[in-house]
């Protein structure tokens, strides 16, 4: 697995002010196809699972960053329909089995390099997952063509709020088409009280093909229900600009 230093980044994480109602929205209709109880993988602080709860879902967010998990319990503890919970996605033991839906969120799948560790995580929400529940997946569909990214400095959409501290980023892509591996090298900084902090994150992300996510949904118990392209569930394509991936549990 290849994560990068988000130990780091918790304390500000979710940073950047973007507006994230669309993607909730799209979340809580597929969730909501399934029932309500719901385990969000790969959770990072919870910012996703905590707005599901807070539309009447049972979530349980799970993160193998013990200090994202620790931010996430700061910011959204209060909230009864949430838990949230230190665990790898390759080897979850929870004590519930009948999730009716489990998702990964932001393409997050991307850092299990191997099929081995993919086939794993999968597995393993399945085996939380009742007969018949759901799985929900953003992915990043594989350009043929490699490409490089220039450094660029991203700041926030909006001013962040009074207390909170200023974080931007610089940063640059490197994606190699013959190995579908994704590199990523930022800078970050966090402005607090006059004194910027700096510290570098870089990690990457191995991409896959359609067929290859296929065998490996297969592998693990579960059956292709519909790709979308968007939010929106515009139906996907290769172009599409997301790549969101609805199974379903297959009855034994």
């Amino acid at each position: 697995m290849s994560m990068g230093d988000y130990a780091r980044h918790a304390a500000v994480w979710d940073w950047s002010g973007h507006d994230r109602l669309a993607e909730i929205g799209c979340w809580l209709i597929l969730a909501r196809r399934y029932g309500i109880k719901v385990l969000s993988a790969m959770c990072a602080t919870g910012t996703v699972a905590d707005a599901l709860a807070r539309q009447g879902l049972v979530v349980t967010a799970v993160d193998i960053t013990k200090e994202m998990v620790a931010e996430g319990k700061r910011r959204y503890g209060s909230n009864a329909n949430l838990t949230f919970i230190e665990g790898d996605i390759c080897d979850l033991s929870l004590c519930a089995v009948d999730y009716d839906f489990a998702f990964i969120s932001t393409t997050d799948l991307h850092h299990l390099h191997t099929s081995e560790a993919r086939e794993d995580a999968l597995a393993s929400l399945a085996a939380h997952t009742r007969q018949g529940g759901g799985l929900g997946l953003e992915l990043w569909y594989p350009p043929e063509q490699s490409f490089a990214s220039p450094w660029r400095e991203f700041g926030p959409v909006t001013p962040p709020a009074p207390g909170e501290p200023k974080v931007w980023k610089k940063g640059k892509t490197e994606y190699d088409a013959a190995s579908r591996l994704v590199n990523i090298t930022q800078e970050v900084f966090v402005e607090r009280d006059g004194a910027i902090e700096q510290f570098p994150h870089q990690f990457s992300m191995k991409l896959f093909s359609r067929e290859e996510l296929y065998v490996m949904l297969t592998k693990a118990g579960y059956n292709v229900v519909a790709e979308y392209g968007s939010y929106d569930f515009e139906p996907w394509e290769a172009k599409s600009g997301k790549w969101i991936v609805e199974a379903s549990k297959s009855a034994k």
